[in-house]
């Protein structure tokens, strides 16, 4: 089986309004990132929320995720990251399968189902720990991209990550990162922090930008 953790708990502050309900395409953020992994294969990705948890659930209670709400979300990501791992531990005790690997990504970050499969592919062939896309910054110098895929058998550590320890570096820190070179996919370094980011975002997946609602009314 294949796993996600969809992080979207936090309150978008900068946004001003709910990133995870942003409109993308025809449907909205949230949505649109879940029916991807859910294209890359992911079995029943765990979407972990916290702020406007009420009005998030409402609009993906009919998608193939499961949702869970993490009442310590206001003290890090790491929170976050613990309660999705833990909830995925949770699916493979009710099931005779585990995972193979685990697709970590923020919602405010989006990524296509084809990135994920490629991800979760060079996971798979070049025995690595952790795999995340490489692209260059205008200097020519390397960063790690998103989302980032790990092998299933390191939920229980992930489980534990806090934020004293910076959340998933501390997996990164302890079994090293395999990156891929996507230096010509833009997409894999989108940080969608403040409005005036949207709509070039949007243009890089073929949206249309004539609206400019930005959240579900």
């Amino acid at each position: 089986m294949i796993g996600a953790i969809l992080l979207a708990a936090g309150a978008s502050t900068r946004m001003g309004s709910p990133k995870q309900l942003l409109r993308w395409g025809d449907t909205t953020l949230i949505e649109w990132e879940i029916r991807e992994l859910n294209c890359a294969g992911v079995t029943r990705p765990v979407v972990v929320l916290g702020d406007n948890s009420s009005e998030i659930t409402e609009a993906i209670s009919g998608l193939d995720c499961t949702i869970v709400v993490n009442s310590q979300w206001q003290q890090g990501r790491a929170t976050s990251l613990s309660t999705g791992a833990r909830a995925l531990l949770e699916e493979v005790d009710s099931n005779t399968e585990s995972y193979q690997s685990v697709v970590i990504q923020n919602v405010d970050q989006p990524t296509t189902g084809s990135i994920i499969h490629l991800l979760i592919t060079e996971l798979a062939i070049s025995g690595a720990a952790l795999v995340q896309p490489e692209y260059l910054d205008e200097s020519g110098l390397p960063h790690g991209g998103h989302p980032v895929v790990l092998k299933g058998q390191l939920l229980n550590e992930l489980q534990q990550v806090t934020e004293e320890g910076q959340g998933l570096r501390q997996i990164v820190k302890q079994h090293g990162s395999q990156r891929l070179d996507m230096s010509h996919e833009p997409i894999v370094k989108l940080n969608l922090n403040t409005p005036d980011l949207v709509s070039d975002a949007r243009s890089l997946f073929r949206f249309n930008n004539d609206s400019d609602e930005e959240a579900r009314a």
